[in-house]
């Protein structure tokens, strides 16, 4: 049980980081077939299950542009964080249903090098 939420925390927070430094760098989001082609390179997906995922990452890009759109307008931060938080969550959910279990456990490897990796971008001096 606790394993599950820490993937599911990991999983947002890699999510919540990317779109995050996405929009603060000037960089672009990942677009859900870079996402996808990311997993397949990483888990071995199979043609069916990077379907499946694909449409799970468009439904909730298209839902985090919307509250993105809504604070844009004046909407609640902290009402917003929470939403999106909600949303990656049951993304996290949704794409860990997909996995096959040798593919969860792949999973949250690259998703702790990935946090690891952002630990140390955010540690490291700026260069300007």
């Amino acid at each position: 049980m606790f394993r599950k939420i820490g993937i599911l925390s990991l999983v947002i927070f890699i999510f919540a980081a990317v779109s995050i430094s996405a929009q603060g760098q000037g960089r672009q989001q990942m677009t859900s077939e870079q996402q996808v082609k990311m997993l397949t390179d990483t888990l071995g997906l199979t043609a069916d299950q990077g379907v499946k995922i694909k449409k799970i990452i468009d439904d909730n890009m298209a839902e985090m542009a919307k509250l993105r759109e809504e604070m844009q307008n004046g909407g609640d931060m902290q009402a917003m964080r929470d939403v999106m938080t909600k949303n990656r969550t049951e993304m996290q959910t949704k794409i860990t249903a997909v996995l096959t279990d040798d593919q969860k456990t792949k999973y949250a490897a690259y998703l702790k090098r990935e946090q690891e990796r952002r630990q140390n971008r955010q540690q490291a001096p700026r260069q300007q």
